[in-house]
């Protein structure tokens, strides 16, 4: 800060430039040592990097697609309107286990 204001100069890009010339100078010590392993996790990391970018272009487009065809559907079985709901709650969540019968299940059992 002190030098900030002595000198009219902001260290945060400094700092920043100082940071990304050791890193291209510590991968050019690893391309000079391992070329290959180099060459391998390089191309690695590029496929990821696309894969992820492509992803990242297509879900905006996608998630908009998503958003115009709920509104133009009727409400699904899921997403029960309210006369639906308290059958789909006791479809769901029925509050005994009268239909749980366990000796007929074990006949299943191979």
């Amino acid at each position: 800060l002190a030098l900030r204001r002595s000198l009219g100069i902001n260290p945060v890009p400094l700092v920043g430039l100082a940071l990304v010339v050791l890193l291209i100078v510590w991968l050019a010590i690893n391309l000079e040592k391992t070329p290959n392993q180099f060459l391998q996790a390089f191309l690695i990391g590029v496929t990821n990097g696309s894969v992820f970018g492509l992803i990242a272009l297509i879900m905006p487009v996608a998630t908009i697609l998503a958003l115009v065809r709920q509104k133009n559907c009727p409400p699904r079985s899921v997403h029960a309107c309210r006369k639906h709901l308290r059958e789909m709650r006791a479809l769901l969540f029925p509050r005994h286990n009268a239909d749980l019968d366990l000796p007929e299940t074990a006949f299943f059992r191979s």
